[in-house]
């Protein structure tokens, strides 16, 4: 990041991001959203976007390279949407959606003919914000402010989120092929192109730890720990959405851990493992539910579930 760039386009041009993750189009966006129990199409994506609820990260412009916007990046090998965005940022192509003022049409103008693609890119890391979006968008409707704050702090934890996949996310999953701290960019690097402070960090966590407490699953989040991607990505509708909730947080704190480590900002403090089991609320916490809170032997939790 030698030209000081920040944000969604200084992302795209880092080799690792989206390898973990996913960058998904419309299509894929809907269809993701759906598992996780949100019924959108083409037109409610348009109106959020137009309210500005819910903004796409990239737009791929049509056409050929375009002269002066063209930056050097390394070729990508992915058969998907990241392929084409790279080919865009190669090209001068990619634009960062938050900064165009113009709405750009989601569905196929009247006339168009052939193949056709809006050209819009969505984080995976975005469907986490649509429990709170569609909320927001029926008081939308009713005239009533939206505070623009609040949805550029999401922006920003979708960008952080973006940005730490590659580095943490394997190992939340319990996958294969997790990077070791030193062979993927630096973490302050990562977290200056979201751009993110150091002790963000954990308030994004405990965000999404607070809105995961409707999870439907919750009381089972004990056995939940002992499980990996393999059972996870069976679960739907809601489950699936705080499961989510609960990985991108988890994701967020081990990045914390690790600055932690390094003196950068204060250390977690213990707390106790509430994982819905009954303890009273007021001695619930956020940090208490995290999926990588000490596990209970695998035993005592399969006998308190009636399953040994």
């Amino acid at each position: 990041m030698a030209d000081g760039a920040r944000g969604a386009l200084a992302l795209a041009r880092m080799a690792r991001t989206f390898t973990q993750d996913r960058l998904l189009d419309s299509a894929g966006f809907i269809g993701e959203a759906l598992l996780r129990g949100h019924r959108l199409d083409l037109p409610r994506l348009e109106e959020l976007h137009r309210s500005r609820l819910l903004v796409p990260l990239y737009r791929v412009v049509p056409g050929g390279p375009e002269e002066g916007r063209r930056v050097d990046v390394l070729p990508d090998g992915h058969l998907d949407r990241r392929r084409e965005m790279r080919a865009a940022v190669r090209e001068g192509r990619l634009r960062d959606c938050a900064d165009e003022l113009e709405d750009q049409p989601h569905e196929r103008p009247g006339g168009e003919r052939g193949p056709w693609w809006n050209g819009f890119l969505y984080s995976s890391w975005q469907l986490l914000d649509l429990h709170e979006v569609e909320r927001e968008h029926r008081t939308w409707r009713a005239g009533v402010d939206r505070t623009p704050r609040l949805l550029h702090l999401r922006r920003r934890r979708a960008l952080v989120l973006c940005a730490l996949a590659p580095r943490y996310l394997p190992g939340v999953l319990g996958m294969e092929g997790v990077d070791a701290p030193g062979e993927s960019a630096e973490l302050a690097q990562l977290l200056a192109a979201a751009p993110v402070r150091p002790h963000d960090l954990r308030q994004f966590a405990e965000d999404l730890l607070w809105e995961a407490r409707r999870d439907p699953l919750r009381r089972w989040l004990p056995l939940l720990r002992h499980s990996d991607h393999r059972a996870w990505s069976e679960l739907r509708g809601e489950a699936l959405d705080c499961l989510w909730l609960r990985v991108a947080a988890e994701v967020l704190l081990r990045a914390h851990e690790e600055l932690a480590l390094r003196g950068v900002v204060e250390p977690l403090p213990e707390v106790g493992v509430d994982a819905g089991a009954g303890v009273g609320a007021d001695r619930w916490q956020p940090l208490s539910d995290r999926l990588g809170a000490r596990r209970e032997p695998l035993g005592e939790v399969l006998k308190r579930f009636g399953l040994l």
